[in-house]
């Protein structure tokens, strides 16, 4: 009987999001990629919940995200790791030279007895990927109540380091995890901080996490986007996150 009520749970979550697909998201965006919204929301409606999408492979294991899983793109939802790793695989696997180490596990500076430190097997990635690329970021979880970044960039040398909050309770472990990767394996390296965007909402931290990563690897996006609560780049994420591209990939869509 439990697992009917939690598939009955997934189900009303499911519709809902199509719903505010179709009512919110498809508006929101330019007539040309209206289609597409649309298309995206019919083809989540016939997933089943359980249905397990795999997207490929990351340096900490396989990326597999189940369709229950996608409603967590509208508003009010917080990302899980099936999310932000399906993203960052994504990311790497359409943008040349980018690169992604692995998810941190943190605590907050306000939580006794925290520790911070960056596992040897996300540093053997770092010195091992950053010969190869110009872009590479590790994610930041904290005690599963918030999400931060680390973005590596070869080019200028930095190390940079954003919580979409602005809290000093994460901007500190957040630059120390900066600082130890600089130690322990890119020397000469300064470390900054991101400052922007700044989230305003209790919710929106893994969605402002994956949008600072797109920004560093395409120009054509930005912050500007979010303005008017981002549906538009909500849907452009989520269409990103079930098909590896952009809108402007397929052969009808207009400027």
């Amino acid at each position: 009987m439990n697992h009917v009520r939690t598939l009955q749970k997934l189900c009303n979550e499911g519709l809902a999001f199509v719903e505010w697909i179709r009512i919110e998201g498809a508006p929101s965006v330019k007539a040309s990629d209206q289609v597409h919204v649309l298309c995206m929301a019919n083809q989540i409606a016939y997933m089943y919940p359980f249905e397990l999408t795999h997207v490929g492979i990351l340096p900490d294991g396989s990326v597999d995200y189940h369709a229950s899983d996608l409603y967590r793109v509208s508003f009010g939802a917080w990302f899980n790791d099936a999310i932000i790793r399906t993203f960052c695989s994504r990311l790497t696997s359409y943008y040349a030279g980018s690169s992604y180490a692995g998810i941190v596990r943190a605590k907050s500076s306000s939580q006794r007895g925290a520790k911070r430190c960056i596992p040897d097997e996300i540093v053997t990635q770092v010195k091992a990927q950053v010969e190869s690329g110009a872009f590479l970021f590790i994610v930041v979880n904290f005690s599963n109540t918030h999400w931060g970044c680390i973005i590596v960039k070869t080019g200028c040398k930095t190390i940079g380091f954003y919580d979409p909050l602005g809290k000093t309770c994460y901007q500190t472990p957040l630059e120390e995890l900066s600082w130890e990767l600089s130690r322990k394996g890119l020397e000469g390296y300064r470390v900054v901080a991101l400052n922007s965007p700044v989230q305003f909402d209790g919710h929106s931290c893994g969605f402002f996490v994956c949008h600072k990563l797109w920004t560093q690897v395409d120009e054509n996006v930005s912050d500007n986007q979010l303005l008017h609560g981002g549906i538009a780049r909500r849907m452009a994420f989520l269409y990103f996150l079930l098909h590896g591209k952009k809108f402007e990939d397929n052969l009808f869509h207009m400027v």
